[in-house]
């Protein structure tokens, strides 16, 4: 999901600065190539930066596109490499309401990722860009996996998921599936959630819960008005999803009366204007079994004790699309299965997009802790 904002001119500065001094420091020593790669890489996150250190001295980039699906759902991959050589391969998930291909924010970061020796491919599906959350949508990663694999311009397979958003929950789902979980060296989520349900909780009742604690969280309107398009649209009578689309998306109705629904109506009008969240698991569980599994399907929190890559987890502190609790989730998750996680929570950024600046303190602080964590993500794909 996008954040919506613009970049702080502080936050580009601390960031530019930051790079430059580690690429000046790390060029003395061998050790630390990946370093400079990093610090080469990291402005590339800032589309509004009036200068690209990533172009300097780089390796040129080719980009193509390749249908990797057609049908049921179109599915794409958009590929930036370098134009010579093999590299290990980085394949993303930008999750629901992406930014286009084509979008500054997305061409600046994978040239970056290209030119700090990567092959960086985009996953592109239909349905995420109409803002439909299937379970085929973590196997369309999979496949994808399988295909960039086989490049010719790929290194030894070596290929890393890379998720943003709900897009970080789809490529920790497709890491544990057990056609790619032998071949995937690493994976990285980016303001993912843990447990779907939680997550339609949250943006329902206004309320996140972890480990007992209960703090209030207020969602994006972005957040609120997908959770409840995909649970009207999986209704059967096209009549109630129209009713139910007006009344709680477009809100230009009132609310239908309750005895006018279906059994399943009833379940998703009850779920989406609940706001008590001591009832909503009980809500929830008057959805059709069915639906339910679906949203098992669609929560990696069931199957991370499957992935066998390294996996690094970063949150923005303050996230108003997806509660930052659900990355801790999946972090305590990974801990208990033996595997825990690089985890990195920040403040400089509104859910996925670096839109903050205030205290250069805090600037300088995650600054450098972005770049321990891209740093340590690159040499772990080498």
């Amino acid at each position: 999901m996008r954040a919506r904002g613009r970049v702080r001119w502080p936050v580009l500065v601390a960031v530019l600065a930051l790079s430059v001094g580690c690429t000046a420091a790390c060029t003395t020593v061998p050790a630390c190539a990946a370093g400079v790669r990093t610090a080469r890489l990291l402005p590339a996150f800032f589309a509004t930066l009036p200068v690209d250190p990533s172009a300097w001295l780089a390796r040129p980039v080719q980009a193509e596109r390749l249908a990797l699906q057609e049908a049921p759902e179109r599915v794409e991959l958009h590929i930036w490499r370098p134009r010579s050589g093999r590299y290990p391969a980085l394949v993303v998930s930008l999750g629901v309401n992406p930014a286009p291909p084509d979008d500054p924010r997305v061409t600046r970061l994978f040239r970056g990722l290209a030119r700090a020796g990567l092959v960086a491919v985009l996953v592109e599906q239909q349905a995420l860009n109409e803002d439909r959350l299937t379970p085929a949508a973590p196997a369309a990663i999979v496949r994808a996996v399988e295909r960039v694999r086989a490049f010719p311009s790929v290194r030894d397979g070596r290929v890393g998921l890379l998720g943003f958003s709900v897009g970080a929950a789809l490529v920790e789902i497709a890491a544990a599936d057990p056609r790619i979980r032998d071949h995937v060296t690493v994976v990285e989520g980016f303001g993912g959630y843990a447990r779907l349900a939680d997550l339609v909780q949250a943006a329902t009742t206004g309320v996140i819960q972890y480990r007992g604690h209960t703090e209030p969280w207020q969602p994006d309107p972005m957040t609120v008005r997908i959770v409840r398009e995909n649970l009207i649209a999986d209704l059967p009578d096209p009549r109630e999803r129209d009713a139910l689309w007006q009344a709680l998306v477009a809100e230009t109705t009132p609310l239908p009366p309750s005895d006018t629904l279906s059994a399943y109506g009833r379940a998703v009008l009850a779920l989406l204007t609940n706001t008590d969240p001591d009832r909503f698991h009980a809500l929830f569980a008057a959805l059709p079994e069915r639906r339910r599994q679906e949203f098992e399907a669609l929560s990696p929190v069931y199957v991370l004790d499957r992935i066998r890559a390294r996996v690094f987890l970063m949150h923005d502190r303050g996230d108003p699309l997806i509660p930052y609790v659900e990355s801790r989730r999946s972090r305590d998750r990974l801990s208990e299965a033996g595997n825990p996680p690089y985890y990195s929570e920040f403040a400089i950024f509104e859910h996925v997009d670096p839109t903050r600046g205030g205290n250069p303190r805090i600037l300088v602080r995650d600054g450098l802790r972005l770049f321990l964590h891209a740093y340590w993500v690159l040499r772990e794909l080498e």
